[in-house]
């Protein structure tokens, strides 16, 4: 069965949206709760698509939806541009599906689907700049869309120190690029506080801003199930990253430095979940990015096709409990 899944045969790309299909029937007919109870925290650029969508269930289910899906596309390019697994595979794709929908809370109209898809756009631009002095705006680019993002989902702006280490690992200093960073981040913000002071509603936006460091972390979810998954789920991560330790000095200078930043990606998302006033579960979508890379990497390494299967489909299994459960 991991042959098969491993591989970048027309069937797996059949099989893609038959997972996500899966993973997403039930929130279609019976919406979880929200992650968050209040709105208060609702940032300017999701609180206009949602002026814009409505009350419509289905059209918001859809739109999710849609966002998931560009961001499986961005996933597939990332490995495709920047070889992150050694062989042609879509299996980061499909553990990103399944670590990113683990939840069923984030299977529905949430401000994180719009960032994530932000976040993967700013990587890519990062990751682009890696030996190639002429993209020195880059790291400007990458900073807009953490602050765009973040214009949806606040908590994309902590990200933003991603773009920082990003500078220390894949370029020389240059105080040029630095600044640029700082301009970028701060370029949306002052864009979005023109807007606001033209129509009178300066306080409103100061109002959303300060609705995210109020305390609204939700712990109900957190049940047998959802602890026994992150269980199981944070021993493959640590079995995937002493992979990548013991085979480190074997890998190309390019993939070293882009697991060095996966790797900080990973401990900052982690970081704002305990951190962040009212993060929660959703922190989990920008979590997968790094994990769908790593496990991947570490699946492939197994000699054993059927350990690598064994792993893959207790994963699935406690998935599939999680979305009965919760």
């Amino acid at each position: 069965m991991f042959n098969l899944l491993k591989s970048n045969q027309t069937f797996v790309l059949i099989l893609i949206p038959l997972i996500i299909a899966a993973l997403w029937f039930r929130t279609f007919y019976i919406p979880s709760a929200p992650i968050h109870d209040a709105g208060g925290f609702t940032m300017p650029l999701y609180k206009l698509v949602s002026i814009i969508t409505g009350d419509s269930k289905w059209l918001t289910g859809i739109l999710g939806l849609v966002l998931f899906i560009i961001q499986i596309l961005l996933i597939v390019k990332l490995n495709k541009d920047y070889i992150l697994i050694d062989i042609r595979t879509y299996l980061p794709a499909i553990i990103f599906i399944l670590v990113g929908c683990s939840f069923r809370q984030v299977q529905q109209f949430e401000p994180v689907l719009f960032a994530n898809i932000f976040i993967l756009l700013a990587v890519n631009k990062i990751l682009q700049s890696y030996r190639d002095d002429s993209l020195f705006t880059n790291f400007f680019d990458a900073s807009v869309l953490i602050s765009l993002g973040s214009l949806f989902y606040f908590n994309t702006i902590f990200l933003f120190i991603l773009v920082w280490s990003g500078l220390i690992i894949l370029r020389q200093f240059s105080m040029r690029e630095w600044l640029l960073s700082v301009t970028g981040l701060v370029t949306p913000y002052l864009f979005a506080l023109s807007f606001f002071y033209i129509y009178g509603n300066v306080p409103d936006l100061f109002s959303m801003i300060a609705g995210n460091f109020i305390f609204d972390k939700s712990f109900e979810i957190f049940n047998l199930y959802s602890l026994i998954y992150l269980i199981y789920l944070a021993v493959l991560i640590l079995l995937s990253s002493i992979n990548i330790i013991k085979k480190y000095n074997k890998m190309k200078i390019s993939i070293r430095k882009y697991y060095k930043f996966l790797f900080w990606m990973f401990v900052y998302s982690i970081v704002i979940f305990f951190a962040a006033p009212n993060a929660s579960v959703e922190i989990l979508l920008i979590t997968a990015v790094p994990v769908s890379f790593v496990f991947t990497n570490y699946l492939v390494s197994i000699k054993k096709e059927s350990t690598s299967s064994i792993l893959l489909l207790m994963l699935m299994a406690l998935i599939v409990l999680l979305q009965i459960n919760i």
